[in-house]
């Protein structure tokens, strides 16, 4: 039995019961970056376990009440790490920018944050992209940089109330994509990993009715979209230097009635998280041989209502998937 097959047998026959939410843990580098207690704290990868960790910044500074870490980004070359930081009771956040060394600081605050990413420019500056939330919406997305060359500017502002944007940085941080939605429609802009200066490059503007969400591997667009016959969430793909809808190929399709969870990139095979008569599903494909493997199992507790988005679980068979990892 391959290790595939191990995994199918455990989640299929696992009961619902043992699967748990996690706290939010991002690992970059060589260290697992989480709370512990009211503190944002790394240790070293090996170490994650243990009580052997460095205190990067303590939640009480910011005086609320009952603070929790809700998302964590680290900067490419890890001289800084941002955290948006919020309460039970409140939609509001902080995101919190710590400059990692001997001694770490924050550098900055800001009010109101949604998404953000890191990126790095050709001189080798880390470039912080976040969302502002006015009203429960974000309409508006600036750039800041840090150290000797600080600057924080508006990048762009979208204009239709209807709308919102949030910010993800594609599983190999090629591209940084801008995702401009509301329930029927969206449109998606990129933002070059490598030249985060540039303006941005539209993949497809919005057709009422439309919806997609871009990944990216080896100069290829994987494109999650509805366009098009049958409704059903479907995978596209085209070349990245060619992104408008009428180079978009057909990749996979889905069962009809099947809802998307959510989509993750590796290098060889995508992942699927499909939402068909009540059961999840996981779908493996291969990217060069396009083969096709499935497995599924019941929601963990508290599960049953996830709508198209990014989650995190761990199972207490040791199975951990995220897709910050």
């Amino acid at each position: 039995m391959d290790a595939f097959e191990k995994v199918r047998t455990r989640l299929e026959t696992q009961p619902q019961e043992e699967y748990e939410i996690i706290n939010v843990e991002v690992k970059h580098g060589g260290f697992v970056y989480y709370q512990e207690g009211c503190c944002l704290v790394r240790s070293k990868d090996e170490e994650a376990d243990n009580d052997n960790y460095e205190v990067l910044f303590n939640l009480e500074e910011l005086k609320l009440d009952q603070p929790f870490i809700d998302c964590i980004r680290v900067a490419p070359d890890e001289k800084y790490v941002a955290a948006k930081i919020r309460t039970e009771d409140s939609e509001a956040s902080t995101c919190v920018v710590i400059k990692l060394s001997d001694q770490p600081v924050m550098e900055a605050s800001f009010p109101n944050v949604s998404s953000f990413e890191w990126v790095k420019d050709e001189e080798d500056e880390d470039v912080l992209f976040y969302t502002f939330q006015r009203n429960l919406r974000c309409n508006d997305v600036y750039r800041a940089t840090f150290g000797d060359n600080k600057r924080n500017e508006r990048f762009y502002t979208e204009k239709d109330p209807s709308y919102f944007v949030f910010l993800y940085l594609t599983k190999d941080s090629r591209f940084l994509t801008m995702n401009i939605m509301n329930k029927i429609t969206s449109e998606v802009w990129l933002i070059d990993g490598l030249s985060p200066w540039d303006p941005p490059v539209l993949i497809q503007k919005r057709i009422h009715g439309v919806l997609y969400y871009v990944e990216h591997r080896d100069d290829e667009l994987y494109i999650l979209t509805n366009v098009g016959e049958p409704t059903e969430f479907k995978l596209m793909r085209t070349a990245a230097d060619t992104p408008a809808i009428m180079n978009w190929d057909l990749f996979f399709t889905m069962k009809r009635n099947t809802k998307v969870i959510d989509l993750d990139m590796f290098k060889d095979h995508c992942v699927l998280f499909l939402k068909h008569s009540n059961l999840l599903y996981v779908n493996v494909i291969g990217l060069a041989d396009d083969s096709v493997r499935s497995l599924k199992f019941s929601y963990p507790q508290g599960m049953q209502g996830a709508n198209f988005g990014f989650y995190q679980y761990r199972s207490s068979s040791g199975l951990h998937s995220s897709t910050e990892e």
